[in-house]
């Protein structure tokens, strides 16, 4: 394929203000772009550990962000990057560290190394986990399903490292259920009232439960507003779950989304 080199700054500030305004729906990024690659989300889930920088095969992960703002500081617990769109990175074995920076006396500290494989043209989330001085990095797919105009669509991600499972209904129905640490559940359709008409809608009455060893278990509840049909969302529960079922926690159990279209 032909690269295309926008020499003009100014009419690629504007490509890419359109490309931000236009949403991200119908994945518009995937068609303008000229490089080829594995799609790539960071969320940080690891509830004790500072901000993190990720670097994927030894290069800053902000610096293959396909749209600005190009370079944030650190990613802190419970946010993703990028918020709005995928980094595109090399397919492959690619090696992922994640590194808490330098800061005054204190020397950059390597949390965690290893590889994570991926392939081109597919989409994947990344999750800083675990709790000190075990840390770790859990890669799951992006199967995206395909845009409908009257569904929405739902999946799980439990980031709880002392859970055995978490499951999440909305109004009644199974989203997910029996999702293990590390692991993601599919996407689930969720259909939109018959007399949808378009523009933006709210989802409430989401109930996440998360089961640990002992009968502990807890129950969360979740409210999305300013979805669009076709939207595509992951639910991530973090945390640490209490030892006992009476007991407290110092990192309780927190529900974060984030848009995977």
């Amino acid at each position: 394929m032909k690269k295309i080199a926008f020499k003009n700054t100014f009419f690629a500030t504007i490509m890419a203000a359109l490309i931000t305004a236009c949403g991200t729906e119908h994945d518009l990024l995937k068609d303008v772009q000229v490089a080829s690659g594995a799609r790539v989300k960071f969320f940080h889930a690891a509830p004790d550990a500072p901000g993190v920088a990720l670097f994927v095969n030894d290069k800053k992960f902000s610096g293959v962000l396909t749209v600005a703002p190009a370079t944030p500081g650190v990613v802190t617990y419970g946010n993703v990057f990028p918020g709005t769109d995928y980094a595109l990175v090399e397919a492959g074995s690619a090696k992922a560290r994640l590194v808490v920076p330098a800061s005054g006396a204190t020397a950059e500290t390597t949390v965690f190394s290893g590889t994570v494989p991926v392939e081109a043209d597919k989409y994947y989330s990344v999750f800083a986990t675990g709790i000190a001085p075990t840390y770790g990095a859990a890669l799951v797919q992006d199967n995206i399903p395909a845009f409908n105009d009257r569904q929405l669509f739902f999946r799980l991600v439990n980031m709880v490292p002392n859970s055995t499972a978490a499951a999440v209904t909305v109004a009644g129905a199974t989203i997910a259920e029996k999702v293990e640490f590390g692991k993601a559940s599919s996407f689930t359709p969720y259909n939109l009232a018959a007399d949808f008409k378009g523009g933006s809608v709210a989802v409430s009455g989401f109930s996440i439960k998360t089961d640990g060893p002992g009968g502990v278990t807890t129950t969360s509840t979740l409210n999305l507003t300013g979805l669009t049909a076709g939207r595509a969302v992951t639910i991530v529960v973090r945390g640490v779950l209490p030892t006992t079922p009476t007991g407290t926690t110092k990192y309780p159990i927190t529900i974060s989304n984030y848009n995977n279209r």
